[in-house]
């Protein structure tokens, strides 16, 4: 994983780079991390017109081609700015898109570079969309010298999808101490770190977690909105605390608090798929037209870290079959499942109503007094 961390590094950090393979290479860079300045200068020193690669949901969302792709990349009229590129990826459709689209003047499917691009900018948790230089057979002189230099760092484009594929988390405890909860007095906070060097997630011990039998055990995804400002576009918070009460009310448990904001797709994307929904779509085809799956969760830590605590066994608190069936396909024995409600409002009804009736929720929503609720 050592070259494909990074290539994520660098890419969050706004840095371009040069992706080659047997078809051909070009000068990529996230369209979450550039600005006009970068792109100028990059059409300067490749020598080529920036392409913006799109996935094939948000492209079909535009109305643009896209035919048996799985992603196309399209030009404008002149050089296009980051704004208006943004505007083409991700803002909610609306009359601006339709005065940027004319001007768009050729639509090709992705080519491979394009498509690693692609997975690099989702792995890191950036919007699915790059901006791309086609990169001459021969290069030019200024491109040479940025690789040779560095400036431009080299990437085979191939290695990085074979590593995506062979991705295995693995995590490592750091640090631990004991922290008295409101709902649960007796808990401890262990921190694992996962190695990629960023991403840390917290098994939280709940009294007597150690108990004979089946563990109570509540895997709960991170949620900034709804954890800690209370946000009423979700249950998320509500979950939470419920959880934690109730773990602490059958004498102990445990709470995996993961880092998997937004099921998996980052506090920014999460944030935009708000804003598609506000314009009439579900929280699920939010995510599609985004250039993400309806999930993007991985269970591999969860498991890991039950096993580290020795605990094999569990009753899960979660009203997701999917969680089930991660844990066991992953060894662990999930003797039983407890519901874990939140109170439905009118903020959170479409949010409920689409994971109970699209992915398969173990929800019984009460919707009646919704409407007028908080």
């Amino acid at each position: 994983m050592a070259v494909l961390d990074r290539a994520i590094f660098e890419f969050r950090r706004g840095r371009p780079l040069f992706l080659s393979e047997g078809k051909g290479a070009a000068v990529v860079c996230a369209l979450d991390a550039v600005n006009d300045e970068l792109l100028h200068d990059l059409s300067d020193i490749v020598g080529t017109q920036d392409r913006l690669v799109l996935t094939a949901e948000r492209a079909s969302l535009l109305d643009l081609p896209v035919n048996a792709a799985d992603a196309i990349s399209v030009t404008f009229e002149g050089l296009g700015s980051v704004d208006e590129w943004m505007t083409i990826a991700a803002e909610p459709i609306n009359g601006v898109q339709q005065e940027i689209l004319p001007r768009i003047t050729d639509i090709q499917s992705a080519r491979p570079v394009e498509q690693a691009a692609l997975a690099l900018s989702k792995s890191s948790k950036l919007l699915p969309s790059v901006i791309s230089f086609s990169a001459p057979k021969k290069l030019p002189d200024r491109l040479a010298r940025s690789l040779d230099s560095d400036d431009i760092l080299t990437f085979d484009a191939d290695q990085l999808m074979g590593e995506a594929d062979r991705d295995a988390v693995v995590i490592t405890r750091i640090s631990e101490a004991d922290i008295a909860l409101e709902q649960a007095r007796q808990s401890r906070f262990v921190v694992y770190r996962a190695n990629d060097g960023i991403s840390e997630h917290v098994a939280i011990l709940i009294g007597d977690w150690r108990k004979p039998g089946a563990v109570p055990v509540r895997l709960h995804s991170a949620c900034l909105t709804g954890d800690l400002f209370g946000s009423l576009r979700c249950d998320c918070g509500e979950q939470l605390r419920t959880a934690v009460g109730r773990i602490s009310e059958q004498g102990g448990g445990v709470l995996l608090y993961l880092a998997q904001e937004g099921r998996g797709i980052g506090l920014a994307n999460k944030l935009r798929a708000y804003s598609l929904q506000d314009t009439g779509v579900d929280t699920l085809d939010a995510d599609h037209i985004l250039g993400f799956s309806a999930d993007e969760r991985s269970y591999d830590v969860a498991a890991q870290i039950l096993n580290d605590l020795g605990v094999a066994q569990i009753e899960l608190l979660t009203n997701n079959p999917e969680k089930i069936s991660a844990l066991v396909d992953r060894g662990i024995a999930v003797i039983g499942r407890t519901e874990l409600h939140g109170q439905v409002n009118r903020h959170n009804a479409p949010y409920l109503t689409a994971k109970a009736n699209r992915a398969g929720h173990l929800l019984n929503l009460n919707l009646s007094n919704a409407a007028g609720h908080r």
